[in-house]
């Protein structure tokens, strides 16, 4: 889960703040670790100390640098998970292969019904609420697309909803120079050749299985500096380069095999960037490169230790999601464009937060640690990405000027419509939002179990 400090309004950080703490929330994580299947909830690493590698214990942690902790469900596929459950209850019915198009009637208080598209037919389904568990991307667009009681879209008579988009930048942030002396054996080990080597370098991100650590600075230093949250990870720095067109391919066509079925549909969608066929002639035509990298990255030993970051990005109006009324899909609804815009105040806290960090390593004997060249200049690194975390375009508040939906989770305005999903969240914190998300969506059921 984000840590209790993300919840906090902080000055140095505009349009910051839940409109409720941390403890309000608090209840509703045990239940969502059973719902994600997470065995072993605690974070706390006294309770796990025999998971904990030694180079997230002191002298490599301390008071103001601290090691945070990951445990990662199965993952839990829902849909399968919880089928069989659903199939069952009888207060339940499920629509397969159905996709929400509209919001339907002209009263911005009240949705009466919601129209319905399959590849066969259009249907409406009223119901008294409606809750909304599209995601960051695909909330924002049906309620921008949804125009029958406001032009603007579905609760967007203040023109935020899409706005405030927010990702966790990910990115290289320094190499640490490894000699055989005066270092742990944990970070020498993972240049070793053969087995061992591999062993070692697995270890190193992820060394307990479902369980992964990183380092990040206390609440405390975060105040002090005027940062805003973030978590340092080693990485592996392989020799190979990979930011090629074969590379990125590769990946794409990986990833989805992990569900034929989800590839299949963005086949059919035409969801996959470029069309799968040039992903496929990419791979073809750069085998040798694919198969450079694939010796590099699991045979050879690297170039050295990476010092990687998965930061928090500050609420930004400017980062927001947008539809294109020229370009719609299969069900004539306009798909949507986002627009991801990083605040100087992102890279400037990312920089901080690696110098802090790394200093400490330094003094702890894990180093030198030499900077990425992209920290001494005013643009980013060339390998940013994110996590596929999208969050914040229906942002929760208590004033509607800048945010979309109440602490509640109900829309502004609105006497029915919820929103459960992570756009409701307004600030990211670096952990993973999907069981802080969750989390929310539990207590909006037992909110709305209370009505």
């Amino acid at each position: 889960p984000i840590d209790p400090a993300d919840f906090e309004a902080r000055p140095w950080v505009a349009d910051s703040g839940w409109p409720f703490s941390a403890d309000t929330l608090a209840p509703y994580f045990d239940r969502a670790h059973e719902v994600c299947q997470v065995d072993s909830p605690s974070y706390e690493l006294d309770e796990v100390a025999s998971l904990v590698p030694q180079l997230y214990q002191p002298p490599f942690v301390g008071d103001d640098v601290r090691a945070v902790m990951w445990t990662h469900s199965p993952p839990t596929k829902f849909g399968s998970v919880y089928r069989s459950e659903l199939e069952d209850a009888q207060n339940t019915t499920v629509h397969l292969g159905a996709t929400v198009i509209n919001l339907d009637g002209t009263d911005p208080k009240h949705v009466p019904s919601v129209t319905v598209r399959t590849d066969r037919t259009t249907y409406v389904v009223k119901a008294n609420t409606f809750i909304l568990t599209l995601g960051g991307l695909e909330t924002p667009r049906l309620l921008l697309t949804s125009t029958d009681a406001v032009g603007s879209g579905y609760g967007n008579q203040n023109d935020v909803v899409g706005r405030y988009f927010m990702e966790h930048p990910h990115l290289l942030c320094g190499t640490v120079r490894v000699d055989q002396s005066g270092q742990s054996r944990s970070i020498v080990a993972t240049l070793d050749k053969g087995l061992g080597g591999i062993r070692a370098r697995m270890a190193l991100q992820r060394p307990a299985g479902d369980v992964k650590f990183a380092l990040a600075l206390s609440p405390e230093l975060q105040r002090k500096h005027r940062l805003l949250n973030g978590s340092v990870h080693y990485t592996v720095v392989h020799h190979a380069r990979t930011e090629s067109s074969a590379i990125k391919s590769l990946r794409l066509v990986v990833g989805n095999l992990r569900s034929p079925v989800r590839m299949f549909r963005q086949v059919r969608d035409g969801a996959i960037p470029g069309g799968l066929g040039t992903h496929v002639r990419n791979i073809l035509r750069g085998v040798p490169e694919v198969t450079k990298v694939l010796v590099n990255n699991v045979l050879r030993k690297p170039r050295g230790i990476g010092i990687f970051a998965q930061a928090e990005q500050s609420p930004n109006p400017e980062s927001r999601v947008l539809i294109d009324a020229d370009s719609v899909d299969r069900y004539g609804v306009p798909t949507l464009v986002l627009d991801w815009r990083l605040r100087d105040q992102d890279r400037d806290s990312i920089r901080k937060t690696q110098e802090l960090v790394s200093e400490h390593l330094v003094s702890a004997g894990v180093g030198p640690i030499e900077p990425a060249d992209w920290l001494s200049s005013d643009g980013w690194g060339p390998d940013l990405g994110g996590g596929h975390h999208h969050m914040g375009t229906a942002r929760m508040g208590v004033d509607p000027a800048t945010s979309v939906v109440d602490a509640n989770c109900r829309i502004h305005g609105s006497e029915n419509v919820y929103v459960g999903d992570s756009s409701v969240l307004p600030t990211s914190g670096f952990a993973n939002p999907g069981l802080t998300t969750v989390a929310v969506a539990i207590r909006l059921a037992h909110h709305l179990m209370s009505l």
